[in-house]
C-alpha cells in the first residue's frame, strides 16, 4: 500500500476569480433550486421566493452584467440581491482596484482569498437550502435538498470527460488540493482498484462550522460527493462513514473502481484509526 501525506492547508491562500463564471454558476444553482420547488411544491413556490428575497436583500453596485435566464429572469430583485450577497460575502470591494470602474465580462480576473470565495458560495447555497424549512419539516427539507444536489450533479455527467483510472483521479485530486490549499490528511493507494483518503482538516468544514448546523452543512457541502465521483467515471463508487462536517475527527473517503474490485467494502474503523 502506498501512502502519501497531503499538507496543503493554507489560511491565506488565494486564487483568481472570474466573476462572470461565478455569477453564471450562481444563476444555474438558483434556477435548478427554483425549478425543483415549482415542480414539486408549486403551491409553496411564491413563499420560497419571498423568503429568498428577504434573505438576499443586500444591494451593491454590480461590477458586471449577466443576462438572466430561466425562472430567475422573472425575479430581477431576487437575482440582483443574490449577486449582491455573493459580493458582500466575498469581501469583493476590498479586492477591486480603486481605479477600475468595471471588470470585463471575460479575460480579467480578481485575486480573492480562497476563504472569502468559498464562504460566498457555501453560505449562498446554505441559505437556499434552509429556506425549505419554511414549507417542509426540517428532516424532509434536508433530504429534499440532497435530492436536488444529486440530480444537479447527475445532469452534469459528460461521457467525454470520464477518466479511466484511480491513478488519474489521484492526479486530479492533487491539482484540486494545490488550487484550493484547503486540506490536510493522508492518501492511501490500497490497490489498483481502491484508494482511501483520510482528511483531518478541511477548509469547507472550517468555513461552515460557524453556522453550527451539522445536517444542513453536510447536505450543502458533502452529500454531492457520491454523485460527483460517478461524474469522473460511472464505475467509481464512493463509500464514507465519517466526516468532519458531521462532527467526526476525520473524513474517511474510499474510492472503489468496480471494474477491478469484486466487492465494495469500506475499510474498517481500525484502518483509519491506525493511519
Amino acid at each position: 500500500m502506498k501512502v502519501k501525506n497531503i499538507n496543503y492547508y493554507n489560511e491565506t491562500a488565494s486564487l483568481p476569480i472570474d466573476l462572470k463564471g461565478v455569477f453564471t454558476r450562481i444563476q444555474d444553482n438558483l434556477n435548478s433550486f427554483l425549478q425543483s420547488i415549482k415542480r414539486d411544491y408549486s403551491e409553496s413556490f411564491e413563499i420560497i421566493i419571498e423568503v429568498l428575497k428577504n434573505r438576499f436583500h443586500q444591494r451593491e453596485e454590480l461590477p458586471i452584467e449577466i443576462e438572466r435566464t430561466g425562472i430567475v429572469n422573472r425575479y430581477p430583485d431576487l437575482w440582483e440581491g443574490s449577486l449582491s450577497f455573493i459580493l458582500a460575502k466575498m469581501n469583493y470591494s476590498q479586492y477591486r482596484n480603486n481605479s477600475e470602474k468595471n471588470i470585463p465580462l471575460s479575460g480579467e480576473k480578481v485575486e480573492v482569498k480562497v476563504n472569502d470565495f468559498l464562504r460566498s458560495m457555501l453560505f449562498f447555497n446554505y441559505y437556499l437550502a434552509t429556506s425549505l424549512i419554511e414549507i417542509l419539516p426540517r428532516g424532509r427539507a434536508i433530504e429534499y435538498y440532497k435530492g436536488i444536489i444529486s440530480q444537479r450533479i447527475r445532469d452534469q455527467r459528460d461521457i467525454d470527460k470520464f477518466i479511466e483510472s484511480l491513478d488519474k483521479f489521484d492526479e486530479q485530486s492533487t491539482q484540486f488540493f494545490e488550487t484550493y490549499q484547503g486540506h490536510n490528511g493522508v492518501v492511501f493507494r490500497i490497490n489498483a482498484g481502491k484508494m482511501g483518503i483520510k482528511y483531518v482538516k478541511c477548509r469547507w468544514h472550517e468555513i461552515m462550522k460557524e453556522l453550527n448546523d451539522l445536517d444542513f452543512c453536510y447536505a450543502v457541502a458533502c452529500h454531492g460527493d457520491f454523485e460527483a465521483v460517478k461524474n469522473e467515471n460511472p464505475a467509481f463508487v464512493l463509500t464514507r462513514t465519517r466526516t468532519l462536517m458531521q462532527g467526526d475527527d476525520y473524513c474517511d473517503f474510499c474510492l472503489h473502481d468496480t471494474r477491478i474490485v469484486k466487492e465494495v467494502e469500506h475499510p474498517a474503523e481500525e484502518f483509519w484509526n491506525n493511519n
